[in-house]
């Protein structure tokens, strides 16, 4: 039987029983953070779970609207039932004999887990436990060693003990170990005391609802090459807002090996992009540092093929590149949904979406000498590759034989990218200070010229506008029928959602990833 589901129960059969007389526990009261192992795998924590519940009652009607809010619903309700009480109400909290100022965690050790809840009067909740024992688990009265309670039935096991104003609870037949060593663990062997967490906890959000520890040893082998000494997140829902904050902590090399991507290079790029896109980005740092990154990331037969064409992506391409690019999504002028496909192997994903990227190149000759050389490696791909005069800017664009088309054009110093048919013109005369340009809302602002080394916007009343723009006659076929329902859906839950924007901060003992999603 899960832990979360047998605390559920528990604090149930605690209401039922009321707390209008409850002894409080006797010696110091602790905190979840010292009795959890310095060496757990993940650590997460509601630090009030009071303001918690009160934050989730504020926002459970407007999330409810979005598209998935109406199962986070139907969950909140389904653990209410299972309570007995809802949890989203402080007043709830405090019937069951909660304190809502105190915090509650759940506890990772190797492949098990336990959880610390804060209680008021220890027999009753121990009275609690071994009724729901007896009737989930099939089990008798319990059996102590070294101060745990081992309930063994036919259905599962379960453990029980108390220390410093806290249930240590388990469900699982490694639980009475993890919590005999939770009962005797000095704090300098605690969570509280390692030499990683203090640093996580420290640079997470002030006033968070939900934070979260994860050690590096917990990540998968595929990963294990990502820099960091342990990792961090936290989860803020007040004011109508969802904050999540995502952090990675350095050691001093790694923070200076990093220090070239943390340049808040950019935010100048951002008016040259189209007016009113509706997802908006820029990338900060110095390109040249991306150039060994690139060779990982990018397919291994382009980078073979660029080494066979005498090209070096680091010098010619990269290096060229001065720190800052933005770029913008937006809806195509005349989309059409009957037959688009998302699949560049099937279809022509720029009926559907328009992009537009912008750089600035130091040497613009050694820019127009490496272009031919690297679109001269189209055929090798099944596409083609030739030069289109745009005035008097030197253009080449780039396709696929279904369509799919992406040019390249260098104005002045001005490195212009765009997909999509007629998107080439205007950003050109965006880039030479003519036309239109983009001005960002008061309310991403940060996210895209602020100083943070990367920052992505999306504007949700740009989106909506656009969507309501489209023409009946876009939505052909029955792949189009679908999508107009789709589409009106969506047109419905962005009229309740306000921007969300994410950040990146590179640090010298850092990377903070933070992301806000807010509610009207």
């Amino acid at each position: 039987m899960r832990a979360p589901r047998l605390l559920s129960v528990a604090l149930s059969l605690l209401l039922q029983a009321g707390c209008s007389s409850c002894r409080r526990t006797s010696g110091p009261t602790l905190s979840p953070r010292s009795l959890a192992p310095a060496d757990a795998v993940a650590y997460v924590e509601a630090p009030s779970l009071g303001r918690l519940a009160g934050h989730l009652a504020e926002l459970s009607q407007p999330l409810a609207l979005l598209p998935g809010g109406e199962a986070l619903g139907m969950g909140l309700d389904q653990l209410s039932a299972t309570l007995g009480f809802d949890p989203r109400q402080p007043a709830a909290l405090a019937s069951a004999g909660l304190d809502g100022a105190r915090p509650a965690a759940l506890v990772v050790e190797g492949a098990a887990a336990w959880a610390a809840l804060p209680v008021r009067d220890e027999g009753r909740f121990r009275a609690a436990i071994e009724r729901l024992a007896a009737s989930r688990l099939g089990a008798p009265a319990p059996r102590e060693q070294g101060g745990v309670l081992r309930f063994q039935g036919p259905s599962g096991e379960a453990a029980l003990a108390f220390r410093g104003g806290y249930a240590l609870v388990g469900s699982s037949d490694a639980s009475a170990p993890l919590l005999a060593r939770g009962l005797s663990r000095p704090l300098e062997a605690s969570l509280e005391r390692s030499p990683v967490a203090p640093l996580v906890f420290r640079r997470l959000l002030p006033g968070e609802d939900l934070l979260a520890y994860v050690s590096k040893g917990a990540l998968p082998p595929s990963l294990s090459r990502l820099p960091g000494l342990g990792f961090g997140a936290s989860l803020s829902l007040a004011n109508r807002r969802v904050t999540l904050r995502a952090l990675d902590v350095f050691s001093v090399g790694e923070g200076a090996g990093l220090s070239p991507l943390a340049l808040p290079a950019g935010g100048d790029l951002v008016p040259l992009l189209p007016p009113g896109a509706p997802i908006v980005g820029r990338l900060g740092g110095e390109p040249a540092a991306l150039a060994q990154a690139w060779t990982w990331l990018l397919p291994a037969a382009l980078v073979d093929a660029a080494r066979e064409a005498k090209l070096d992506l680091g010098q010619e391409l990269f290096a060229n590149l001065r720190p800052g690019i933005a770029f913008a999504l937006g809806l195509a002028p005349k989309p059409d949904f009957s037959s688009a496909s998302w699949d560049p192997r099937r279809g022509n994903p720029f009926r559907v979406v328009t992009l537009e990227a912008v750089g600035r190149v130091r040497d613009p000759a050694k820019a127009l000498a490496a272009l031919p050389k690297l679109l001269a490696l189209a055929p090798r791909f099944g596409a083609s590759a030739e030069r289109r005069d745009a005035g008097a800017t030197a253009a080449w664009i780039f396709r696929y034989s279904l369509g799919e088309s992406v040019t390249v054009a260098l104005a002045g110093d001005v490195v212009v990218v765009t997909g999509g048919d007629g998107q080439l013109g205007p950003a050109v005369e965006r880039a030479l200070a003519k036309g239109a340009r983009y001005a960002p809302p008061r309310e991403l602002l940060r996210a895209l010229t602020g100083h943070v080394s990367d920052g992505i916007a999306f504007d949700s009343a740009a989106a909506r506008e656009a969507l309501s723009a489209i023409p009946d006659s876009a939505f052909g076929g029955l792949t189009g029928f679908t999508l107009r329902a789709l589409f009106d859906r969506a047109e419905a839950a962005l009229g309740q959602l306000g921007p969300v924007v994410a950040t990146l901060q590179l640090d010298a003992d850092a990377a903070t990833i933070d992301a806000e999603v807010r509610l009207r």
